[in-house]
């Protein structure tokens, strides 16, 4: 959300909370601890939607599971009133129900979780943090990010997502041939299907592989060193739309990437820009017309939390892999 790219909000969330993010998707159908926890949360907040329905929003919470605040909204003027709300509804409990020494919370070991709402990274697979942003054309025509204030910045700002691959998948990246070749069909799809989406305003529709009208990945070799590295270009271009023309995305695309001599993926960058039409089932409200959409990709370790956050996706992992 928009706000939370706001350096005031920012500093009072970290100066007042202790911020936590979960996927209302996994946490509502989880059946450990952490599962529980979240029903026995949501169950004190004014959802009006039925029992499994979506349970997303904002709440503030004790750490044994109170709920001091709670609201789901784009809007600055109510997500103020719920961020100084949930403060004030803490510090109206007892002195001492504010202690640390208050709470103690047991720590869930990883094989207490329930398996079927666990996602990980393939084990010596590889991780491509992803960037979507509306552009718009400057007063020369170049493209540049949008310069909206207020709640109209609402889907300006960058959404963010990753793409997993497998250590076969990555090992198919590379060729001992020097001739252009094609990305792996499999791959290519997957980034089109679940990538190469407008989520800037929320959770987006997938392509169908019948909407993926025209599509060309192409890889070559730039050049290699002594030291087994090897490095190569990547470039094409993608028509997406559906059947009837209501939504679509055209774009070109171009990057590189690298392997080490152990045939390890050590670089990705990638940048996908194009026109982007039409809303999606969950994201109406879209630009009129076709506007630019910009995508950018690069390879990350997974050392920090965020960057083991499991692609969107992958909530069906069949349907994934």
């Amino acid at each position: 959300m928009f706000f939370f790219s706001q350096p005031s909000i920012i500093d009072y969330i970290n100066k007042h909370y202790v911020p936590v993010v979960g996927d209302d998707w996994y946490q509502r159908r989880r059946t450990d601890a952490e599962g529980i926890f979240f029903t026995g949360l949501h169950k004190q907040a004014p959802h009006t939607t039925p029992d499994g329905w979506s349970r997303q929003g904002l709440y503030t919470l004790t750490p044994d599971g109170r709920l001091l605040s709670f609201t789901n909204t784009w809007k600055m003027k109510p997500f103020m009133e719920y961020l100084h709300g949930g403060v004030a509804s803490w510090n109206k409990l007892p002195p001492e129900q504010r202690e640390p020494q208050h709470f103690h919370i047991e720590a869930l070991p990883q094989n207490a979780l329930d398996p079927d709402y666990v996602r990980t990274p393939p084990e010596g697979g590889s991780i491509l943090k992803v960037y979507t942003r509306i552009l718009e054309h400057d007063e020369n025509g170049a493209l540049q990010i949008c310069r909206e204030q207020g709640e109209k910045a609402w889907g300006t700002h960058a959404a963010m997502d990753h793409y997993w691959m497998t250590r076969t998948e990555v090992r198919s990246l590379f060729t001992e041939e020097t001739a252009p070749f094609a990305l792996p069909e499999k791959l290519a799809v997957r980034l089109m299907k679940h990538n190469f989406v407008d989520n800037t305003r929320g959770e987006p529709t997938r392509w169908e592989l019948d909407e993926m009208v025209n599509h060309r990945f192409t890889s070559n070799v730039l050049f290699a060193d002594n030291a087994g590295n090897t490095t190569y270009a990547l470039s094409g271009s993608v028509l997406l739309q559906t059947s009837d023309n209501p939504r679509g995305y055209k774009a070109d695309f171009y990057g590189t990437y690298t392997h080490n001599i152990d045939w390890q993926l050590t670089d990705f960058k990638m940048t996908v820009v194009g026109d982007h039409w039409g809303d999606g089932k969950y994201t109406p409200h879209s630009r009129p017309g076709s506007a630019p959409l910009g995508i950018a990709f690069h390879l990350v370790d997974g050392t920090k939390a965020e960057d083991r956050l499991p692609p969107q996706g992958i909530r069906k992992p069949e349907r994934y892999w």
